[in-house]
């Protein structure tokens, strides 16, 4: 679908507006027009960043929308002109206020108009003072005004692959149509993190010394006391700091969160956060046919990043859904209960204050990623919450690969940044049982389409919805084989 509006739009979070001086005159303008409406073609425009914020200068209220962009649903809205803080330029716009308002303080944002055609059409929104997201706000949230974000990413999945009849086969259940991933002799969470890492890197002009901090969110670390990160910094050269986290399936958005923290707080210039699991289920329970194995890597920075962190939310209880105790090999989830007051629970409120941080809506995003347990529940969270089937479809993995625990969240943002555009605007939500979750806004910038070219296999590939001559099906003995199930 084609997007066009205001120059610049949503890029780097819009933390400036983008204009044009005239040299001649010193009028401004805010379209990427060539030559000055004043001087003509002989008053030479150079590029400016104009204040996002102002006063309201005039306004209407519209009461009936055009048919061709269908906003029915946003009546009664304003429109007007503002005027710019520090200038005497007047910049237009659509106001958030249900009626006409004069001389209040309001900010810049970029909100979607409508679709025609279509085409998406953006354009500049105004929020009144008291919408302005806290530069302290409570509940773990951050205001991003710096340019940390996503400098490089890389995944990696086993090619190993089983079919549910397979495993239905066996336990004699009825399951089709399902497919997951599973280890190769030698994997395990360390290299799945490893590989996934040095993909990563590939291309991405970082020295791996200059990472100040490598962390690997994970609940079937390999050691019980032994980092994976310090396995993961040995084979990349890097030996700086290093650390494991450990929260269920959000354990590698948590990981995200803190590279970010560290690199905004400029004691290291990178960090890399990484998701891998080889997830773990006992044989016979339901969990048995969408557990599967894979990583999926970030490096965060603030030197060119390709996506933005714009800001996040967390939300967190003390809700005992799925667990695994000391020396239990397995994982007990508690059937419905992993659902509601778990799973939908949590990343609605997450969700919810992000978006209230962020002074956004559901409409205001290009994808929508939510942790992927089963087929159906992103599905339906995603659709509780007022996002659409196209902000959704583009960010699942689950159904070629199973639910990758502390990888699928990342795997996801990476299946993202595959096909994102500049000015594209990504929604994420984790969930990790025990439970919480973690919910980021992001706005992908120009530097995506040099890193897309660099990319020499795409996920889509890895996860095999695409190249699936690449995938070796195996029968159900191999699979409990190599997931170490059978015992002496």
């Amino acid at each position: 679908m084609k997007r066009t509006g205001p120059e610049y739009r949503r890029t780097l979070g819009l933390r400036y507006l983008k204009g044009k001086r005239c040299k001649e005159c010193g009028k401004i303008f805010l379209s990427s027009r060539n030559f000055c409406s004043e001087c003509g073609r002989k008053g030479e425009l150079t590029r400016i960043d104009l204040p996002k914020k102002g006063e309201v200068y005039s306004s209407s209220v519209v009461r009936k929308s055009t048919s061709d962009f269908n906003l029915d649903s946003k009546i009664p809205y304003s429109v007007g002109l503002i005027d710019l803080d520090g200038t005497d330029f007047k910049a237009p716009g659509i106001i958030d206020s249900e009626s006409r308002t004069t001389g209040e303080e309001v900010q810049a944002r970029i909100g979607l108009l409508g679709v025609s055609n279509e085409i998406r059409f953006y354009t500049y929104v105004w929020n009144r003072k008291h919408q302005y997201h806290s530069p302290e706000p409570s509940f773990g949230g951050c205001n991003v005004d710096g340019g940390v974000g996503i400098v490089d990413y890389g995944v990696y999945v086993p090619r190993k692959r089983i079919k549910s009849e397979e495993i239905a086969e066996v336990w004699g259940e009825q399951v089709e149509g399902l497919v997951k991933s599973f280890p190769g002799k030698w994997d395990d969470t360390g290299s799945y993190a490893m590989n996934s890492a040095l993909n990563c890197l590939k291309g991405s002009g970082v020295d791996p010394s200059a990472i100040g901090k490598i962390m690997v969110g994970s609940e079937s670390h390999p050691y019980a006391v032994k980092p994976t990160a310090s396995v993961v910094a040995e084979l990349l050269g890097s030996d700086r700091q290093c650390v494991d986290f450990e929260f269920a399936c959000k354990a590698g958005t948590q990981a995200i969160i803190d590279a970010h923290d560290s690199v905004k707080a400029e004691t290291i210039d990178y960090a890399m956060a990484i998701g891998a699991d080889s997830s773990q289920a006992r044989p016979g329970d339901a969990l048995k046919y969408t557990s599967g194995d894979g990583a999926a890597a970030v490096l965060i920075g603030l030197k060119d990043p390709i996506a933005v962190i714009n800001g996040y939310e967390s939300f967190t209880t003390d809700t005992p859904d799925f667990l695994r105790g000391e020396a239990e090999e397995f994982p007990v989830h508690f059937g419905r209960f992993t659902g509601e007051p778990a799973y939908f629970k949590h990343i609605k409120i997450a969700a919810e204050r992000l978006m209230e941080s962020q002074c956004t809506k559901p409409g205001d995003y290009d994808y929508a990623l939510f942790h992927q347990p089963n087929s159906k529940f992103p599905r339906k969270v995603g659709k509780r919450l007022g996002f659409t089937e196209d902000q959704i479809e583009p960010t699942v993995v689950v159904d070629w690969i199973g639910n990758t625990y502390s990888a699928c969240v990342p795997l996801g943002l990476c299946r993202i940044l595959d096909q994102a555009s500049p000015g594209d605007r990504i929604f994420i939500t984790s969930y990790g049982s025990g439970a919480g979750s973690d919910a980021f806004d992001m706005t992908v910038t120009e530097k995506i389409k040099e890193k897309q070219k660099q990319k020499k296999r795409s996920v889509d590939s890895w996860i095999g919805k695409e190249d699936r001559d690449l995938l070796e099906f195996e029968s159900y003995g191999k699979y409990v084989k190599n997931k170490g199930l059978l015992k002496d």
